[in-house]
């Protein structure tokens, strides 16, 4: 949006500008400018004496205007016009430009109904809308039945590829070690692999659901961040292990309180 405010201030300033600055160079420049309408035809143009027509215009000097050229006035009246018109445009151009609001991601699944049971028993994801073949849950995670969603996208079985590793959905839990325990008596969990922990120190754990789109729950951050402080490292020392800027970890530590 500072891109549209500085585009709307520049185009402001040269409209305002631009004839201002050209009646000046009419009047002082050292230059003499004669219309080739005349020395070709012997005869004055539709525009001649326009110039001096404004510049005595700018004088309120009407009467004179008028003398030079007629069409002065006229043509005064119409750029201003034009010009208030160009600015009430610049001023709401930034109205028109707004970001897209994200509303949810999509999950195509098989059955509908045992989907929504393994997101409530696992991740405590509750329903909050059910059209029958959509239902969204808490978190923003939607589901649709894979029927209709063929039908939306226009696509055959054979085009519709689960378990395509390529995306997964992000969880973060505080209590890491009591999610893990939970998946171990949680029957039929598939895991992508076991809890792990990442370079950065965060522990993490990936499986998958029932049509085999990924999930990962890792460690909150916060927690992870505070975690290494309770054990005795300093900030710059957790920037360091974290692999991220000393701001990264006073925000997180500020977050934790």
């Amino acid at each position: 949006m500072k891109e549209v405010t500085k585009y709307k201030i520049a185009m402001i300033g040269i409209i305002i500008i631009s004839p201002i600055l050209y009646l000046i160079f009419m009047k002082f420049s050292p230059f003499s400018f004669r219309c080739q309408y005349l020395l070709l035809n012997g005869g004055p143009c539709y525009l001649c004496g326009t110039t001096r027509a404004l510049q005595e215009l700018f004088k309120f000097n009407l009467e004179k205007s008028l003398a030079y050229n007629h069409l002065g006035l006229f043509g005064s009246i119409y750029y201003i016009v034009l010009l208030i018109s160009y600015v009430l445009y610049l001023l709401n151009l930034e109205k028109g430009i707004k970001n897209m609001k994200y509303q949810a991601t999509l999950l195509s699944v098989s059955d509908i109904d045992k989907s929504k049971q393994f997101y409530k028993n696992v991740l405590g994801l509750n329903v909050t809308s059910d059209l029958g073949a959509n239902a969204t849950l808490t978190g923003g995670i939607a589901l649709q039945t894979l029927d209709t969603w063929k039908e939306f996208i226009h696509k055959k079985d054979s085009e519709i590829i689960f378990e395509n590793n390529a995306i997964e959905l992000y969880f973060e839990e505080d209590d890491i070690d009591s999610f893990v325990e939970k998946l171990k008596n949680i029957k039929d969990i598939v895991y992508v692999h076991p809890s792990k922990e990442h370079p950065w120190g965060q522990r993490v754990v990936r499986f998958y659901d029932l049509d085999k789109h990924i999930i990962e729950v890792g460690e909150n951050m916060a927690i992870v961040t505070k975690r290494f402080f309770d054990s005795g490292r300093s900030i710059e020392e957790i920037a360091i292990r974290m692999n991220v800027p000393v701001e990264y970890v006073n925000l997180y530590l500020n977050k934790k309180e």
